[in-house]
């Protein structure tokens, strides 16, 4: 996407990696940047990557020991980088990966890109009030719930939030009685877009894009034309 850019900035988030060289790096005439990194282990490697035009690019991979990359699906919340594979927090977020749901308890920025399931997205009662998705790409599936399997929501709103969206950003929930972006009844959300955004919201079957998950009633919402909405069937 940055034919011949130069790299700005490189940052790993394991910490040994910043004993590698990572000064005057350029993408090809194509746009590919080519880094080499050892393996790590099994552990996930987040990258975020800042280009000299001001592209930003943020992204998570394993490298194995004969050299294969398989890129990892995350969340990353205020720029930390989260991943499935185990139960973990920061200041105003906590992750279970036992259930899958990451709680925004204080105001956040969203990003990264999850297609598996992985991650399901709370904002709860007295959580955060303002809530930045920035090219966010969430789907949310069935959710464990001890031994069974619950419908889920991909992101719920129980809480008063203004939601900025900021570049492009698409959210679904797959499972039938599932919003992409369910509001609670005694909740709100209030829709923004930067001059960049666009936000894409699917809803599983019987249920709307942004508000009710089809069982239950919604709160109130407000939105601006630059939203499209796309329910189940």
């Amino acid at each position: 996407r940055s034919p011949n850019g130069k790299v700005a900035d490189i940052t790993f988030g394991i910490a040994y990696f910043a004993y590698y060289g990572k000064k005057d790096l350029y993408a090809n005439a194509d746009g590919i940047l080519r880094v080499w990194v050892p393996s790590t282990d099994g552990k996930s490697l987040p990258i975020n990557i800042t280009m000299e035009n001001g592209e930003e690019f943020v992204f998570c991979v394993t490298v194995g020991g004969d050299g294969t990359v398989t890129q990892v699906d995350f969340l990353a919340v205020n720029g930390t980088i989260v991943t499935s594979s185990e139960s973990t927090s920061g200041d105003v977020w906590s992750y279970r990966s036992d259930t899958k749901v990451l709680t925004l308890t204080g105001d956040a920025q969203l990003d990264g890109i999850s297609t598996n399931g992985a991650f399901h997205v709370l904002v709860p009662e007295g959580g955060a009030k303002n809530v930045i998705l920035h090219r966010l790409t969430l789907t949310a599936m069935y959710m464990k719930s001890g031994s069974a399997l619950t419908n889920v929501s991909a992101i719920v709103i129980q809480n008063d939030v203004a939601m900025t969206v900021s570049r492009s950003n698409t959210v679904t929930a797959v499972s039938k009685y599932a919003a992409g972006i369910e509001v609670a009844k005694d909740a709100s959300l209030v829709l923004a877009s930067a001059a960049n955004g666009k936000l894409v919201v699917r809803g599983g079957d019987y249920t709307a894009g942004i508000g009710s998950n089809g069982l239950n009633k919604n709160g109130n919402i407000g939105m601006p034309g630059l939203i499209a909405i796309e329910s189940g069937e």
